[in-house]
């Protein structure tokens, strides 16, 4: 959670606002993405016993 912050915090300070909002935006659809993700990872492996 921590980088999430970081990062938009870093891209909200390089950016100027007409692109600021959608690469904030594209931080957190990434990271969501992810995280689904991985729970599906998580699940494949452990119902299959691996």
């Amino acid at each position: 959670m921590g980088e999430i912050i970081g990062a938009q915090i870093y891209l909200t300070e390089i950016t100027k606002p007409p692109t600021q909002y959608s690469s904030v935006a594209m931080i957190v659809a990434a990271s969501t993405v992810v995280g689904v993700a991985a729970l599906g990872i998580a699940s494949i492996v452990t119902s299959y016993s691996f």
